[in-house]
């Protein structure tokens, strides 16, 4: 389970701890990506300059948990679907996009259930590859060319109804 950027209760950093500390006997392993750490549950992979290899972090991750108490639409959870990441997040306008594939929690227990349901998954294989392939293919609309796409459809659609 990763958790990226700065530890910020703003970004759930408090709720991400507690769960390290609440499954460390799920065999779960917990990373943290963006900063030191020097908390016993939690793998700290420091702050990445490389895009290389962040992107091999999300990609090594089989579950990015990013449980925001402010209204954003985080780049963290893109850039892990993109590398085919499943993102567990708290439900919010930023988020309320129908084309992805987000996993909702609000309480410690919700994100507990979430993160044994994903690792069930994950232990099944194929049911987990999936979600891995829709979450890949939901971010493509967010990539350079799928905004620029959805930009001229935008300006196409106003010029031809004004």
């Amino acid at each position: 389970v990763l958790f990226s950027g700065r530890a910020l209760w703003q970004k759930g950093w408090d709720i991400y701890l507690a769960l390290a500390r609440r499954m460390k006997s799920f065999g779960v392993r917990f990373q943290y990506v963006g900063g030191a750490i020097t908390d016993s549950f939690i793998q700290g992979l420091g702050f990445q300059w490389s895009p290389a290899a962040l992107s091999q972090i999300y990609s090594d991750s089989h579950l990015l948990i990013n449980p925001l108490r402010v209204e954003t639409f985080g780049r963290a959870a893109i850039e892990s679907m993109a590398c085919g990441t499943p993102v567990l997040t708290a439900p919010s306008a930023g988020v309320a996009c129908p084309d992805l594939p987000f996993v909702f929690g609000n309480t410690l227990e919700e994100y507990e259930s979430a993160i044994i349901g994903l690792k069930k998954l994950w232990e099944q294989g194929r049911p987990y590859r999936r979600l891995s392939e829709r979450c890949h293919e939901a971010a493509g609309a967010f990539s350079f060319e799928g905004v620029v796409n959805q930009y001229e459809k935008m300006f196409s659609e106003v010029l031809h109804t004004a």
